[in-house]
């Protein structure tokens, strides 16, 4: 008489491969993403260095304490702001290789989005970006503090680098229920170029990046990381009006929290949350260049010098740029070339 034992014993050889195979693939591929992020963590912790070596060669150069004194004032901005780009990576790293469970405290949802925002401003400080917020909820969300942080900054360095650092970021926050749980969702939009549906069931995979100058493409899968850790729901798409594109993703709730009217009030505008910094740091220019230059001034007044661009987005270089480029050349300093092409833009259509 046949026997289906065999059957199932193949059956369960089966599965119980399938499930290995599984666990060694996220293995593989989280140890890939960690490598590619350690590869572009070592490439960007450059920039502060080469930061505190101009800055530390103006200090040196500091002839009174005053100098000295408004040398360190505008010092320190700038170099937060390096280090911020380089913690923010050395946290996603972090997270990658991070398998314990979330270790959970009750947090207003307005205190998440202020720090982050004050950490996302001080890595863009230049941003032209409005911010709006509908924040109904009523309950604190029960959340590991540190790592939901990676999914509202992620998200959010996510939405400037699609606007290009001008626009508009929006949160709503309402408490919910689903399954009996309780929930704080959070929606967080911008209002740069909306995503395709192809792009918007790839968003979240590891190293998916669309359209980005820099990025290891770990970031929106983080945050999707967090979200499910925490037994949240994570998913993107347009707003209803088809212009934009907004994160939805929910977080277990806490106790209930203070009413509206004793929340401390949230900043409407980044520049409400940007850095001042500007410092002269030293460089050199290319021997012929600097030779030209020096020629041309000789031989021109000051009305008549050529005219240079310089684009970089530290304000300690750029200031750098345009101390070595005075009295030989008129320099006009952009923080991207977005800005530079606008700029020239509107030059042009004075002159139309």
């Amino acid at each position: 008489m046949p026997t289906i034992a065999p059957v199932l014993s193949l059956i369960s050889e089966s599965i119980n491969e399938l499930l290995r195979l599984k666990v060694e693939n996220e293995r593989v591929s989280r140890e890939t993403a960690i490598a590619g992020a350690v590869q572009m963590l070592a490439h960007d912790v450059r920039r502060p260095f080469s930061i505190l070596s101009s800055v530390l060669a103006q200090l040196r150069a500091a002839t009174t304490p005053e100098v000295l004194a408004r040398t360190l004032e505008v010092l320190v901005p700038e170099i937060e702001r390096s280090s911020a780009c380089v913690n923010a990576l050395v946290a996603d790293v972090i997270e990658l290789g991070r398998e314990a469970t979330p270790y959970v405290e009750a947090v207003p949802p307005e205190r998440i989005i202020e720090v982050c925002l004050t950490e996302a401003f001080r890595i863009h400080p230049g941003a032209d970006v409005a911010l709006t917020y509908e924040l109904s909820h009523d309950r604190d969300a029960l959340v590991d503090p540190p790592r939901v942080q990676r999914v509202f900054a992620n998200i959010v360095a996510n939405a400037l680098e699609a606007m290009m650092g001008c626009g508009r970021l929006w949160f709503r926050t309402r408490s919910i229920q689903e399954n009996g749980q309780d929930f704080v969702e959070f929606i967080v939009g911008n209002d740069g170029p909306a995503l395709p549906a192809n792009v918007q069931s790839q968003i979240f995979n590891m190293h998916y990046t669309r359209g980005k100058r820099s990025g290891t493409g770990l970031g929106l899968a983080i945050a999707h990381r967090v979200v499910l850790r925490h037994g949240g729901r994570i998913d993107c798409g347009s707003p209803s009006d088809g212009r934009g594109v907004e994160f939805r993703f929910t977080l277990p709730a806490g106790p209930a929290c203070a009413s509206i009217e004793t929340r401390a009030a949230l900043p409407l505008h980044a520049r409400w949350l940007a850095p001042h910094s500007a410092i002269t740091a030293k460089r050199q220019l290319d021997p012929a260049l600097e030779e030209s230059l020096n020629q041309r001034a000789v031989a021109t007044d000051d009305a008549h010098l050529p005219e240079v661009a310089v684009i970089d987005d530290s304000r300690v270089f750029l200031r750098s740029w345009r101390s070595l480029f005075e009295g030989r050349a008129t320099s006009h300093a952009f923080a991207s070339p977005e800005a530079f092409l606008d700029g020239l833009a509107r030059s042009l259509a004075w002159f139309a």
